[in-house]
């Protein structure tokens, strides 16, 4: 019996040996994913200081790439189907059709609420009809009196847009006073339209910003509008304005305390920040040198980055795929680490070390000799 027992004990240890390679794993080792990078399945690129200036310059992708800062059409105080106007109508002396004064004085008439009807017209009295679409106020003034030339003493008009339907922007979504907002002639910008309707109801960083103009729609994080000027873009008439709650969020697998999805702590988030915040990498198992982020990049960011022959990778709609790789053995890729920031979504991952692979076979070889043992016991 205790020779039946010992053979069986060294066929384990042989299978646990021979089998090494198919030991669990939480996900491939670091010489894998850089010898499988070379079938072109993925671009492979190390993270060094060229590297992260090139991203860094890149900035953040959101509206100043779609519209452009200040490509939308300027405000309009011409006047629309719809719009009401605020007339007044003055003449210089005594006895003409608006004279309500005493003998000497003027007269004038007031006409507060004046709509402009479906044909984009008005209609005053002594006046008729008279075709205001697409007209500015002075202009509106001229025909006025040019109407009143001959019926009324010198007359005078003046006229202000009381309210505009055209000329205004729908802000929608988690506001704090969503609706539709006029605007200036001043031309005001996107970060305008959000203050004047009360602000996002969530904090910045997890609020996503999505303008529709024309049909095209871009969107990105209010927090990255806030900071960055350039994506703080002119808005135009007809723009429509939606803010949404969006957490940016990653992914940590592999060799850390704690994987699983993560919010970011800010819209700006780095790798460093992104490993600490999943309570670092596993000193036992992690290999320094295999801390890798995969995302689909765009093509522009890859040609930026020198990246040749991109028709030989596969593109999904985001882009193609894409895999950082850190050398955290090195002390300088900390820093690469610390500026290198995460997108929306994106995966990081930090590889078993080499020696985790050999520590489980010594496991298996331990647990075979403790078997063995106490065969023998049970056998004397």
């Amino acid at each position: 019996m205790g020779i039946v027992l010992k053979r069986f004990t060294f066929l384990l240890l042989i299978s646990g040996l021979t089998a090494c390679t198919a030991l669990p794993q939480q996900g491939p080792k670091t010489s894998e994913i850089v010898s499988d990078s070379s079938d072109q399945d993925y671009v492979l690129i190390t993270v060094d200081q060229r590297v992260t200036d090139i991203l860094a310059a890149q900035g953040p992708r959101g509206f100043s790439a779609g519209f452009g800062t200040d490509s939308a059409e300027p405000p309009s105080n011409r006047v629309g189907v719809g719009d009401i106007l605020s007339i007044r109508i003055v003449e210089a002396g005594n006895g003409g059709l608006f004279s309500n004064g005493p003998m000497g004085g003027t007269g004038n008439a007031d006409f507060p609420v004046t709509v402009v009807d479906e044909k984009g017209t008005i209609s005053l009295p002594y006046t008729g009809e008279i075709s205001v679409a697409g007209l500015s106020p002075v202009q509106i003034q001229d025909r006025i009196v040019e109407q009143l030339k001959g019926k009324a003493i010198e007359p005078q008009a003046v006229v202000n847009v009381a309210r505009s339907v055209n000329n205004k922007v729908t802000m929608a979504g988690d506001l704090v006073r969503p609706g539709n907002y006029e605007l200036t002639l001043r031309g005001d910008r996107l970060s305008d339209a959000i203050a004047n309707s009360g602000g996002s109801r969530v904090p910045a960083h997890e609020t996503t910003v999505t303008v529709t103009r024309n049909g095209r729609s871009a969107s990105m994080s209010l927090d990255d509008v806030l900071k960055d000027p350039r994506q703080d873009i002119r808005i135009q008439r007809g723009d429509l304005i939606v803010l949404t709650q969006d957490p940016k969020r990653y992914t940590m697998l592999g060799a850390v305390q704690r994987g699983g999805a993560f919010p970011f702590g800010s819209s700006r988030f780095s790798v460093l920040e992104a490993v600490a915040a999943a309570g670092g990498p596993l000193d036992a198992r992690a290999d320094p040198t295999g801390v890798f982020v995969f995302r689909p990049e765009s093509p522009a960011v890859l040609r930026a980055l020198g990246v040749d022959n991109l028709d030989a990778y596969p593109r999904g709609a985001n882009g193609i795929p894409t895999v950082y790789r850190f050398n955290l053995q090195e002390t300088k890729s900390q820093f690469y680490a610390q500026s290198f920031l995460l997108a929306n979504r994106d995966s990081v991952y930090v590889s078993n070390a080499p020696a985790v692979q050999l520590s489980k076979v010594l496991t298996l070889f331990d647990a075979g000799f403790l078997t063995l043992q106490r065969g023998e016991s049970l056998t004397n």
